[in-house]
Order: structure tokens, then C-alpha cells, then sequence
């Protein structure tokens, strides 16, 4: 049998399990760079260029080469190896649209030329990627470190409204909607260039609205009950932002939800 808990004894947690999407160029992996150092990153987009010269960043590659498809075993092997006992304070996966990519070639045992390359996978075997994608994100979630995972963003419509809404970009259309539930805290990431200047905001979204999904559990309790967010609708994409935030939340409880409700 489970162990009942106490609702009112959990602490706000500092150590975030953070999905953040976006469209190419949005700056999600500049913004993983912003987590606690040392950080490790699972590279398959093999976008390190990125982070070039940054001191406290490594990064493992993996890429397929030849007809044999090995990229996806020793990925798995890497993010087993470094769940327990690592140095790492943040590990960073990079991202789940290369990572379906790999996934689908060793499904189909090889690369390059050759029918097996060419052919699509059937039902069954987009049911294993579906498992092996849950497989992931479950070994994420037990690493004691903050975790980030990068993905891209693609349309979906939704059947029964026929309604445009944007997912994540992995298999099928009913798992990327599922796959948020994997991860505290959904953030989209995008930028704004305000008219008449040159700079470039990076930013996320942390609450869905109706085309885009997002979350973050980063809440307070009020007098009555009732969740006051911690983060904006819209914040920097700077974890340093972000903790400095939770930290005056903590501190200060009562101030803060005074604070985020003066400015309703």
C-alpha cells in the first residue's frame, strides 16, 4: 500500500523537469545553456556550435553512419549511465524530434541504402517507438539533477472541433499530447522583436492558451486555497530569472501573492 502524505508539508520544488518547444531558432538550446553547471548534454541534433567555448558544458553526439544503426543503443546506454552518482547538475536531451529519428533506424536495423532503410514502420512498430519514448522520458524524471528536454513544434488539428492547436513534434498525434504529463513544467519558447528595434527578445510561455499548450507547477497557496502562479504568462528564457522568482516566493509568501494580485 502507498504512504498517505501531507498536501501542506510539500515544498515548491527547486529542481525543474522542464519540456521547452519552440519552433527552430527560438532559442531553446541557448536557454538550457542558462541551467546549472556542469551540465551534460545528449546532443543529437548535434547543434554543440551552440555552446561552443561555454566552460561547464559537455556534450555527447550521436549520429548514424553506414548501414548500421547504432546511435539509439548507445544513446540509452548514456542515459542510464549518468541517472545515478553523476557530477551533473543539469542533463539536457537535444532533442525528441532527432531522437524519433534514430529511434526509427534501429527499429529498422540499418541506414543508408537498401529496402529496410526505404520502407516505412508499421503500426506495431510506431507502438515501439511510442514505449520507447515513455521509456526515456521515465529515466529523466528519476535523474537527481534538473532535466531539459528540447523539442520542436508542429500543427495539429483537432478532430472532433476542428480547431488549430500546436504540439510537440514526436510519433503519432495523440502521444505528443500525452507526452507533457511526463514533465512539471511545459514552456514554449519563441521571440519578439519589438517594431522599430533591432533587438531580439527570447522568451517563454509557461500558461496554454489556445493554440499553444504550456504549464508550470510553480505555484503558491492564498488564504483561501487557491493556486497564485509564480511565474508570468511570459518570462526570459533565464533559469537564473526563473529560481530568483521561486526564491522571493518562498521568502516571502504572503508579500509575493499580494504582489502577483495587485497586478490583476
Amino acid at each position: 500500500m502507498g504512504e498517505i502524505q501531507k498536501a501542506n508539508e510539500l515544498d515548491i520544488s527547486e529542481m525543474l523537469n522542464i519540456m521547452a518547444y519552440g519552433k527552430f531558432g527560438e532559442g531553446k538550446t541557448t536557454f538550457a545553456t542558462t541551467f546549472p553547471k556542469p551540465i551534460l548534454f545528449f546532443d543529437i541534433d548535434l547543434r554543440h556550435q551552440t555552446y561552443a567555448g561555454m566552460e561547464g558544458v559537455d556534450y555527447i553526439t550521436y549520429k548514424d553512419s553506414g548501414k548500421r544503426a547504432r546511435a539509439y543503443s548507445d544513446f540509452m546506454k548514456d542515459l542510464r549511465k549518468y541517472q545515478t552518482g553523476s557530477e551533473y547538475k543539469t542533463v539536457v536531451l537535444d532533442s525528441t524530434t532527432t531522437l524519433l529519428d534514430i529511434m526509427k533506424n534501429d527499429i529498422l536495423g540499418m541506414r543508408g541504402t537498401g529496402a529496410g532503410a526505404t520502407e516505412g514502420l508499421s503500426l506495431p512498430q510506431w507502438g515501439s517507438v511510442v514505449e520507447r519514448f515513455q521509456r526515456v522520458f521515465d529515466i529523466l524524471r528519476g535523474y537527481d539533477t534538473h532535466s531539459v528536454i528540447i523539442s520542436h513544434e508542429q500543427m495539429f488539428q483537432d478532430e472532433l472541433t476542428g480547431e488549430i492547436r500546436t504540439v510537440t513534434m514526436m510519433v503519432g498525434k495523440k502521444f505528443p499530447q500525452r507526452a507533457p504529463l511526463y514533465f512539471d513544467e511545459i514552456y514554449r519558447c519563441f521571440t519578439d522583436t519589438e517594431r522599430g528595434s533591432d533587438e531580439t527578445k527570447y522568451l517563454l510561455q509557461t500558461r496554454s492558451d489556445r493554440k499553444y499548450p504550456a504549464r508550470s507547477s510553480l505555484n503558491l497557496r492564498d488564504e483561501d486555497g487557491h493556486a497564485v502562479p509564480i511565474l508570468d504568462e511570459i518570462e526570459p528564457q533565464d533559469f537564473n530569472a526563473i529560481m530568483e522568482k521561486v526564491k522571493r516566493a518562498k521568502e516571502s509568501p504572503e508579500e509575493f501573492i499580494a504582489e502577483v494580485k495587485a497586478k490583476r
